[in-house]
């Protein structure tokens, strides 16, 4: 199918081995964006920033609640390092 772009989903809980394995299986797509899922959920996200830098893609969006789509949004880079930073202090 020809399409404009596609989305590799993980959920932020399910950690880094989890998600590397994900990635692994969908080893033949070439050109995606990162979707992360319930980062409510999540008691670190160090993960986000783990798959981000080890698939080198474009962070896309991410999850907030249970109620999609209204709890999508597009990444803020501040916000998000905000959060990995905070949860270091």
């Amino acid at each position: 199918a020809d399409v404009d772009e596609v989305y590799l989903v993980l959920s932020t809980v399910t950690g880094i081995a989890g998600s590397r394995e994900i990635i692994k299986s969908y080893g033949f797509l070439d050109r995606y964006k990162l979707i992360f899922l319930k980062t409510d959920e999540a008691p670190v996200f160090g993960a986000i920033l783990n798959i981000r830098n080890l698939t080198g893609k474009k962070l896309s969006y991410i999850t907030n609640g249970q109620n999609v789509p209204d709890d999508i949004e597009i990444v803020n880079s501040d916000r998000l390092a905000k959060k990995l930073l905070g949860r270091m202090a």
